[in-house]
């Protein structure tokens, strides 16, 4: 009699990939003024999207013909959703390039002592008076993360050399401290300057001579703990002119534009321009 034997080989294959793709990450910038950089300005970090619980399971094979009772399929699996990731960087969705005749509805203005701005000519205008100390500033209407942050705008005329006046950008806690708990970028009497201050307490800083032909562009941004104070001439390539340790009161704070007179003052130090904040 013959016979024939079958074999039966059962094979299963499992293939696992996953890929992660970290873009924008930088280099560490080397501190100290005058280091160049040719990073650009960093990208506001979207928050964490939460993950959804797993799906259900399939139900279970129905009962074999003529059984006497049937079995209830599976019920499906559920999973809680995955946390969100750190609060996205707010500042960067500001942005304006001061066209028309009014400030923009992000902004609002802080004004001290007779101080004024003003759309005009597409520049902002900002005009500390004369009397003592006087502020002529606009602020972001929204407190901002700053955060693994960048915001960056065109200086396009300080105050004249001779006034005792500052034109600058920062970001600031409370618009109402004369004090300052700040980090800031600023043209005053022929030198720029790059600051941190808390409190009052002056934190680092430096400054050096101003060319306007070079400090067109102002920058500050912010990654893993370090603020970095930038200036450019043509938003290419950027400068490092100050590396600081990043402040803890950075997570929530008004981006800022405007001028200054000192207490001291009591000439009229006219206007300074800017344009195209985060364009």
């Amino acid at each position: 009699m013959a016979r024939c034997g079958g074999i039966v080989v059962a094979a299963l294959v499992a293939l696992l990939g996953c890929t992660n793709d970290y873009d924008g990450l930088l280099a560490g910038a080397a501190s100290g003024a005058g280091a160049a950089s040719a990073s650009s300005g960093g990208s506001a970090s979207s928050g964490g999207a939460s993950s959804s619980g797993g799906p259900g399971g399939a139900g279970g094979p129905g009962p074999a013909s003529g059984s006497s009772s049937a079995s209830a399929g599976g019920a499906g699996g559920s999973g809680p959703g995955g946390s969100g990731g750190e609060a996205p960087c707010t500042v960067a969705a500001l942005h304006d390039t001061f066209t028309g005749n009014t400030v923009g509805p992000s902004w609002e203005e802080a004004l001290t002592n007779g101080g004024d701005v003003r759309v005009h000519a597409d520049k902002l205008k900002v005009h500390p008076s004369g009397i003592g100390h006087s502020r002529a500033e606009i602020q972001s209407v929204d407190m901002v993360n700053f955060h693994d942050c960048s915001m960056h705008v065109m200086l396009v005329s300080a105050f004249s050399d001779g006034y005792p006046a500052a034109a600058y950008m920062k970001t600031l806690v409370d618009p109402s401290e004369e004090t300052g708990t700040w980090l800031r970028i600023g043209v005053s009497e022929g030198s720029i300057f790059f600051e941190v201050r808390d409190g009052g307490t002056q934190g680092t800083n430096t400054f050096i001579t101003y060319q306007p032909e070079e400090h067109i562009w102002l920058r500050i941004r912010e990654l893993a703990g370090h603020t970095y104070f930038e200036t450019s001439p043509d938003k290419g390539a950027w400068t490092l002119q100050l590396d600081a340790t990043t402040p803890g009161f950075a997570s929530s704070v008004r981006a800022n534009l405007g001028g200054s007179s000192y207490d001291s003052s009591t000439e009229d130090p006219g206007e300074a321009h800017f344009d195209d904040f985060n364009e």
